[in-house]
């Protein structure tokens, strides 16, 4: 399963609203247990939110 920097939030790669949820679970489990700490997770999110945003937004435009 992809995790935030493989999908290239940094990178402007576009997903899908599917890797999105399986992003965001994967981002709560690691939360859950403890491999993250609120800010790291905060952070990661608000990535995920920002690219998962820019491809929705690049495929209206394409449309």
């Amino acid at each position: 399963m992809a995790t935030v920097s493989e999908t290239g939030a940094v990178g402007g790669k576009k997903i899908t609203i599917e890797q999105f949820f399986a992003i965001e679970k994967q981002l709560k489990e690691k939360f859950e247990k403890g491999e993250i700490d609120r800010d790291e997770f905060n952070d990661s999110y608000d990535r995920l939110k920002c690219l998962y945003e820019k491809s929705e937004n690049s495929a209206e435009v394409g449309s």
